[in-house]
């Protein structure tokens, strides 16, 4: 991954740290989750369809279930809460596969 894309990734308010092949990104929620999620190393193009392929793979309603099924263990977020932040980490995936897309593309026309 180049700096340039990296900083690209940072700027849209995500944290990368790069280690053993794989890069892990991270950002909060608006509830405040620490959400993350890994993909291989690569260049910008390889590291671009996974992000695109994870935030098409993402299912709100998955995660927002499993969020759910933690209040039985104190988990005091309420249903809705957790629902809608679900919805929003969708969209802030969507954002990252856009953007990085929209990078690499204009990346290979040139």
């Amino acid at each position: 991954m180049t700096k340039k894309f990296k900083q690209l990734i940072e700027n849209l308010q995500w944290y990368v740290s790069e280690g053993y092949g794989t890069a892990e990104f991270s950002q909060y929620s608006p509830a405040g989750e620490d959400f993350n999620f890994s993909i291989e190393t690569g260049t910008d193009v390889k590291v671009a369809k996974q992000i695109k392929d994870y935030a098409d793979n993402f299912d709100p309603d998955e995660h927002a279930e499993m969020w759910i099924k933690a209040r039985e263990h104190g988990q005091p977020k309420s249903i809705r809460v957790l629902i809608d932040d679900a919805e929003a980490i969708q969209e802030m995936l969507q954002e990252l596969a856009a953007k990085t897309s929209e990078y690499v593309d204009k990346k290979e026309k040139k």
